[in-house]
């Protein structure tokens, strides 16, 4: 190792206290390196803050090293050359509670240490190794200070003591703004300060880096981890035209950072490995495409209704005067599920008319014509019938039960009797879709959600629905309220989390053992479509057989390693193909019902896409432009580029072929998502895949349009295509009432006329006072056999849910869809439209609704169940001024009253704000000040 001291003999003879100091510093980094072994580079600490100094530090300097994901007993340090300790450990398992104080690791690391070893410590990391405690006196001998604390003062950067060290490191002397997440060293003991926090008027503030002799070894502390002083020095540059990343002021500061460690690891002689680097280029080879679309058809007719109340045929009598008329039928032979169904049919009734509905077993003997079921029973005889039925009775009935299609709904008026029956889910939708003909509706998840409508009368109008859902798939998500956002979520609210989980899943349903809203709904599949991020295993099974298999990134290799979940493979691949198909061949052979099996590519994770001259030859220089992300050593940087929806084609394409091959009628899922969402250019599909188009959202009405054509485009091959958009999470990051409920009901009647196989919204956040209306929507365009118009739905959800005050809430949605339409038209913000007028008016319009809801509980629980969307939203306004005003203490005043409102409601109404979502996702919980 070569160090280069400018004007040495002069600056040795003036070199003060420090700069000796300095010097034996650097004396003693070039005579251990080359004075012990060489060895790996241990890391141990928090994934991101050791994959960031992997990847940033130590791949660039070809350093061997080794991500340790369980404790590292000191007695095994020997191992390694350095030992890397980055800021925590709470991804580390095994960890020793007295760190290193015990008398046992206290000898191994001075053993360690003695012998030449070298640690690095970063941040708080210290507290564990002293055994949790800011009191660092029993491992004072080891660290050099004795007190650590949270350095809350702002500094100006960071200034090394003795202007020699930063020529040697080669960077510049002056001051580094290396403010991370900040700690200080305090009660100095044997530990020297080679760099310091400093500011402009009171100058050094508190160490930055210490090192602490011990025998021929060394421990280095910096006061913040690499990854959070990145991570707060924010944009580092950006890329010119041939991909080169160009440093801007923070970029310097950072690539400063990293020679600064490379130096301080290197003083251990770690084990270096040549690694041979590929050319990187971000430029299309691919020759022009040509492809052709046929004419799109951009028809949006509504579907014909599946059937048409018959208004001169009599309705059906089940409760006359609150004393039941009719009976429910269920089949002689014992049927969890169809008992289950008429025990359903009959709390609803019962609730409605305050009466006792009674349920029957079917007697063969009972006569059948078309004036309906003759029951003989005693006191039942000559009563009207609801008879859930499977396909045994239906064919005694003569209605050819067994020729129902898969997930048929059948319901049929039959003079004094109605049938209700299907296959498979069919006859749950067909049982609901009875009720809602009884007047009963679904708003939204819990009790207070459902619509029983008391009535003395009850009487079933004709019906006549024999038909399946349109949809062989129809799929909302309904969120995981325990999964790791949602839960990082109420923890920044401050909301208990068991307590509300506990709460969000009892209001599931609206009874014990009741359906989801999702189930009445009509939700639900009838084949075994598969799909989904498919290759998160990828790295870790062929990382090191066959590393050529993955994409290369802008450090010219292709190690996944920093997103070894989340791998991006190289497309070029021909061997890489084979392997997909034969996978896939065996996932079939496991899964013989399946219809499809997954190749969706990964999204997400650290690594970019591949930019080898192979992949890029599939990339036709006519593609659509569009910028891609890519992370070099130190920063993310964006290039321009083109679409890869052909290099994704060619690839899927190869795999489709193999497994066809071998397997006729299976379809290969793959996503049009991300930087290949656009159709192709060059590259027709294989018969053998389908798609799931993520796309079409509503806070951009240029995109909406664009991405339309688009998905009519990509069905005009032929290919089923899905839709799986994340348009449920619209303006996410501000918690505001909303509604595009006509804008989702009509592109889906759009995309149904154009070739739509299936559906996967993904995204719904639970929000229910904020978007409720749009899931009820979006779900009645799923399952609308009688072809309702929106307007027609719309009023229906205001009547059945709000009674009396049915003018003021269709008001208040139809401002609120004036609000998100104008906030989609992209001059403003949806937080400029959203403002006090708008307030004050919506505001007006649930008070009035309120009033004329007086005297009905339901009704009024309802109206404050919206409110509290409103109350939100308002919130989020306030939030919004005071951050773009900067006004300090009402923004802080407004957070802390924002988060006691969501605490509130989420023990009033748990479904109306979903306090995970919104502590993970929106803008302002995550940012203390404005």
């Amino acid at each position: 190792m070569q160090f280069y001291v400018k004007n040495k003999k002069r600056s040795m003879r003036n070199m003060n206290k420090t700069g000796i100091v300095i010097f034996i510093f650097v004396l003693f980094l070039n005579w251990t390196a080359f004075s012990q072994e060489s060895k790996p580079v241990a890391l141990i600490g928090v994934k991101w803050a050791v994959k960031a100094v992997k990847k940033g530090v130590l791949e660039k300097a070809d350093i061997k090293c080794e991500i340790l994901k369980n404790w590292l007993p000191p007695s095994e340090y020997h191992k390694y050359s350095v030992i890397y300790l980055a800021e925590s450990f709470n991804d580390v398992s095994g960890i020793a509670t007295e760190g290193w104080t015990s008398p046992d690791d206290m000898n191994a690391v001075s053993k360690y240490l003695e012998d030449g070893g070298i640690i690095i410590l970063s941040g708080a990391v210290v507290y564990t190794l002293g055994g949790g405690r800011r009191d660092l006196k029993a491992i004072e001998k080891l660290i050099g200070f004795k007190v650590c604390w949270n350095l809350k003062t702002k500094t100006e950067g960071v200034k090394f003591i003795n202007s020699e060290l930063p020529g040697m490191l080669g960077i510049s002397d002056r001051v580094y703004n290396w403010n991370g997440s900040n700690f200080f060293a305090k009660e100095l003991g044997t530990a020297e300060t080679l760099a310091n926090f400093v500011d402009e008027k009171t100058g050094a503030l508190a160490p930055y880096l210490l090192q602490n002799s011990l025998g021929k070894g060394k421990v280095f502390w910096l006061a913040s981890s690499y990854f959070r002083t990145l991570q707060a020095l924010g944009k580092l540059g950006e890329a010119d035209a041939d991909g080169n990343f160009i440093l801007n002021r923070n970029g310097e500061d950072a690539e400063a950072l990293t020679k600064l460690i490379t130096y301080l690891v290197k003083s251990g002689n770690p084990q270096t490995e040549a690694v041979k680097r590929e050319e990187w280029v971000c430029k299309p080879l691919g020759t022009q495409g040509e492809l052709k679309y046929p004419e799109i058809r951009i028809s949006s007719r509504t579907p014909e209704a599946a059937a048409v109340s018959n208004k001169t045929i009599a309705a059906l009598p089940l409760v006359k005067n609150s004393v039941p008329c009719a009976v429910i039928v269920v089949p002689a032979k014992k049927s969890p599920e169809l008992n289950a169904i008429a025990n359903t049919v009959k709390r609803h009734i019962d609730e409605m008319g305050g009466t006792d509905i009674k349920i029957l077993k079917y007697s063969p003997d009972w006569e059948f014509s078309e004036k309906g079921l003759n029951i003989f029973s005693g006191d039942f005889k000559g009563f009207n019938a609801i008879v859930v039925a499977d396909n045994e009775i239906l064919t005694k009935l003569k209605l050819a039960g067994k020729q129902l299609s898969p997930e048929a709904v059948f319901l049929k008026s039959i003079g004094n009797t109605i049938v209700v029956s299907g296959e498979g889910n069919g006859i749950k939708i067909a049982a609901y879709t009875f009720l809602e003909k009884l007047g009963c509706r679904y708003l939204w998840p819990g009790k207070l959600g459902k619509v029983i409508p008391r009535k003395n009368n009850i009487e079933a109008p004709f019906m006549d629905i024999c038909m399946a859902p349109p949809l062989a798939v129809r799929g909302i998500r309904p969120g995981n309220v325990k999964g790791e956002r949602p839960v990082s979520g109420l923890k920044r609210v401050g909301i208990d989390v068991e307590r509300y989980t506990g709460l969000f899943l009892k209001e599931l349903s609206d009874a014990p053992g009741a359906d989801s809203w999702f189930t009445w709904q009509g939700m639900g599949k009838r084949k075994n479509f598969q799909w989904g991020h498919s290759f998160g295993d990828y790295w870790k099974r062929f990382g090191k057989s066959h590393p050529e298999w993955f994409a290369l990134q802008p450090d010219g290799l292709r190690s996944q390693e920093t997103s070894s979940d989340r791998s991006q493979l190289c497309m070029a691949s021909m061997e890489l193909a084979a392997q997909v198909a034969e996978d896939r061949l065996k996932t079939f052979a496991e899964n013989p019902d399946a219809a499809s099996v997954s190749i969706c590519l990964n999204d997400g994770g650290a690594t970019s896409f591949c930019m080898c001259r192979a992949c890029r030859e599939l990339d036709p220089v006519n593609a659509p432009p569009l910028e891609l992300s890519f992370r070099s050593t130190i920063a993310r940087f964006k290039m321009p580029y083109v679409s890869l929806s052909d290099r994704v084609l060619e690839f899927s394409n190869r795999v489709a072929e193999r497994v066809s091959e071998k397997i006729k009628g299976k379809y290969l899922s793959v996503y049009a998502y991300s930087c290949y969402k656009t159709p192709p250019v060059k590259v027709k599909p294989h018969p053998a895949l389908m798609f799931l188009y993520v796309g079409i959202g509503y806070t951009d009405d240029k995109v909406r349009s664009e991405q339309t054509m688009d998905f009519m485009k990509w069905s005009s091959f032929g290919n089923p295509v899905f839709w799986r958009p994340n348009s449920l999470g619209a303006w996410g990051h501000y918690s505001m009432p909303q509604n595009f409920a006509r804008k989702i009901f009509e592109d889906f009647h759009l995309l149904s006329c154009n070739g739509l196989a299936g559906t996967d919204f993904d995204c719904m956040d639970n929000n229910w006072a904020l978007k409720g209306f749009i899931y009820y929507i979006l779900a009645k365009a799923h399952w609308n056999p009688e072809s309702k118009t929106y307007d027609e739905l719309l009023d229906d959800y205001c009547v059945s849910g709000f009674g009396p005050a049915h003018k003021e809430i269709k008001e208040y949605l139809n401002q609120l869809e004036a609000i998100s339409n104008k906030a989609a038209q992209g001059a403003e913000s949806i937080c400029d439209v959203f403002d006090e007028n708008r307030i004050t008016a919506l505001k007006a319009l649930l008070d009035e609704a309120e009033k004329k809801a007086v005297g009905n509980n339901e009704f009024s629980e309802r109206i404050k169940f919206l409110r509290t969307g409103l109350v939100c939203g308002e919130y989020n306004r306030k939030l919004y001024i005071a951050k773009n005003e900067k006004n300090v203490s009402e923004y802080k005043k407004q957070v802390q009253k924002f988060r006691e409102f969501l605490k509130e409601t989420s023990e009033r109404y748990p479904m109306a704000l979903n306090g995970g979502s919104i502590g993970y996702s929106n803008v302002f919980l995550h940012s203390p000040n404005p």
